[in-house]
């Protein structure tokens, strides 16, 4: 009984650590297309019925949206680099945890670094995973955690 028990959790971890993997592959593709600022390879790991909420300015409207993203976003040069990130599979869901710095510069104006903090929900459909919610906000770390 304990042997049977021992082949079915390892057998659960080996087929979540795939997914992992794929989770993991999906929202780097994305993290390079935000830098590159290339919205529809963004897109296309994003379902069309996402939501987006940032901090304390409630959702984010149409940013969700490639039109909308491209209006708000495409104005400026950003840069990308995560600190931690964990991902947790749940059958068909995944939540990933991310600790990021990202830079942001505007024509003509001062570059501004922020550090974030993002869960994301996506889901797998039609096997693959696409993002379906994402929150995001400041991260204003303790004692240079």
């Amino acid at each position: 009984m304990i042997f049977r028990l021992l082949v079915m959790s390892l057998s659960i971890s080996i087929m979540f650590a795939g997914d992992i993997d794929d989770v993991l592959k999906t929202y780097e593709a994305m993290d390079k297309a935000f830098v590159d600022e290339k919205p529809k390879e963004l897109f296309s790991h994003i379902h069309k019925n996402n939501t987006v909420f940032w901090g304390n300015n409630s959702w984010l409207g149409d940013y969700g949206t490639v039109k909308g993203w491209t209006e708000g976003y495409l104005k400026n040069d950003y840069t990308w680099t995560v600190r931690d990130r964990d991902v947790k599979v749940y059958g068909n869901t995944a939540v990933v945890a991310t600790i990021a710095t990202m830079t942001s510069t505007s024509d003509g104006s001062e570059t501004k670094v922020y550090q974030v903090r993002e869960t994301a929900v996506l889901s797998k459909i039609k096997n693959k995973w696409l993002l379906v919610h994402m929150h995001s906000s400041d991260f204003k770390p303790k004692n240079d955690d």
